[in-house]
């Protein structure tokens, strides 16, 4: 009874989570471009508003889809 008991209560908090994250996915996706940095421990990520801000100040017609097309345009 007592090997039982401890694998279900080693599976019980991850299979909680995993339920909480697969009926939340909506919400938590709209959450993640609000995000503009994540740290962990040394590791720091940075993303967000910011990546988009670029996206609509690059001028896409500068920069060619295929290099094939980079030798045309010379």
């Amino acid at each position: 009874m007592g090997l039982i008991s401890q694998i279900i209560s080693s599976v019980v908090w991850p299979a909680t989570v995993l339920t909480r994250v697969i009926v939340l996915r909506r919400h938590l996706l709209a959450l993640v471009p609000l995000v503009s940095t994540a740290k962990y421990s040394d590791a720091e990520i940075r993303f967000g508003k910011q990546v988009a801000e670029l996206v609509k100040t690059t001028d896409s017609s500068s920069i060619p889809a295929h290099p094939s097309q980079a030798k045309r345009r010379q």
